[in-house]
């Protein structure tokens, strides 16, 4: 499950998308927000899913009144699993390790 909804997220790219309904926004954090609440309680992190939920829920927004934009992330901010240091000092090691890995692959390539 953890592995699907990191590849429906990381499909999100790095280009703002609009939904065009809110409860479906809703839904989607709603949907996070469990797995997130999982990775506290198993003790147990799947940091390319952090990574993903971190970067695309800056990246996903409903047009709320007014054209306000209404993102992702502001459903998920409260969760406690932001509060822990070791969750973000461990997300940070591994996305620079995979992205050394990554460079190092490409140069190899080449």
């Amino acid at each position: 499950m953890r592995e699907t909804l990191a590849d429906i997220l990381s499909e999100v790219g790095t280009t703002p998308r609009l939904v065009q309904n809110y409860e479906c926004l809703k839904l989607v954090a709603d949907i996070i927000r469990f797995v997130l609440t999982l990775f506290v309680h198993e003790q147990f992190s799947d940091f390319r899913l952090l990574y993903t939920i971190l970067d695309s829920s800056s990246l996903i927004y409903y047009l709320g009144s007014k054209k306000r934009k209404i993102y992702l992330h502001q459903s998920l901010f409260d969760h406690g699993i932001w509060s822990d240091i070791s969750n973000w000092r461990e997300c940070i090691q591994y996305t620079m390790k995979f992205k050394v890995d990554d460079a190092i692959r490409r140069r190899k390539r080449k």
